[in-house]
């Protein structure tokens, strides 16, 4: 998958100019993040799976709202 995404990202020519990448907190797109550091670092590209990462807030948020309303259904019943 990251080599699918770096292939269109040089035919946009826009590779060097990645500054983040943001997604849900799925574990997969650990993986995906890695691989891409990977490729970024073989084309010397600074790019890092950890400090270029950024977690959607939208999903960070629903999945709190979500375990709250967890716990308030549970101490209505």
């Amino acid at each position: 998958m990251a080599n699918m995404f770096v292939i269109c990202l040089k035919e946009k020519k826009i590779l060097t100019k990645i500054l983040a990448i943001a997604t849900d907190n799925a574990a997969n797109n650990n993986t995906f993040l890695k691989s891409l550091e990977q490729t970024c670092v073989e084309n010397y590209i600074a790019f890092h799976h950890k400090e270029n990462h950024v977690r959607c807030i939208a999903h960070i948020m629903n999945l709190t709202v979500q375990e709250i309303l967890k716990h308030i259904r549970a101490e209505e019943a």
